[in-house]
């Protein structure tokens, strides 16, 4: 008799098939909700899935020649390349005409500095990063809050807002501050040299630079897991 109920109580206990099916699905249901869940890694490893140093720092050189020749057009229709020229290799030993120059020229760089990279803020990305296929998401990989955005671009663009502040006072040392604090930056690029393949800025921002197909993926996989 008490072999019988031993062995009733087993066949109880004993998941079916169905169930462990059932089980799974549901595991795989809370996987997929993971921030990094999809098709290409299934170790979700957020990390593996950030844009690394190369590509990067194409995007880099794309926006700098695209900003270079929108700085280019504008001294040419405000008459600064005729000045250039009229100046010619002389110019560059007169510290006076050098400094005239720089007075007439420093607002026209940023204004396009500050209009051309606050498209990462309004589109997550500058035109480079774009024909590159490559966005500023969160570190989750999910799309990043226009706070988060912000604070990004205020961080790497600091060399930007002293030299605003330059042309409102021409106050040199803050010149000099605006140059230095522009080699910082470009040292706290290199950390995405490091394993996190984070900036220093994104670090701080709590931001990372994805795929965008990747990005749009994992965003809609996120909201059709919450639906």
């Amino acid at each position: 008799m008490s072999d019988f109920f031993d062995d009733n109580q087993n066949k109880q206990t004993e998941p079916t098939e169905q169930e462990n099916q059932s089980f799974l699905s549901q595991q795989e249901k809370l996987r997929s909700m993971q921030p990094g869940y999809g098709e290409y890694n299934k170790e979700y490893n957020l990390v593996d899935y950030r844009v690394g140093f190369g590509r990067r720092f194409g995007a880099a050189v794309i926006d700098i020649v695209f900003a270079g020749i929108i700085t280019s057009i504008l001294y040419y229709a405000t008459g600064l390349l005729d000045d250039i020229a009229l100046m010619g290799f002389a110019a560059l030993t007169d510290p006076e005409l050098m400094q005239e120059f720089a007075m007439n020229s420093i607002p026209i760089s940023f204004l396009v500095s500050l209009i051309y990279f606050s498209t990462e803020i309004l589109l997550a990305g500058t035109p480079g990063k774009y024909l590159l296929r490559i966005i500023i998401a969160d570190e989750n990989m999910r799309y990043a809050s226009y706070g988060k955005l912000s604070n990004r671009f205020i961080l790497k663009h600091l060399d930007v807002v002293f030299l605003g502040i330059f042309i409102l006072t021409s106050l040199k040392w803050v010149q000099t501050i605006s140059s230095f604090v522009g080699w910082l930056i470009f040292a706290a690029f290199l950390f995405v040299l490091g394993k996190k393949k984070q900036s220093l800025y994104d670090t701080i921002s709590k931001t990372a630079v994805y795929f965008k197909k990747e990005v749009d993926a994992n965003e809609e996989k996120f909201n059709n897991s919450i639906n």
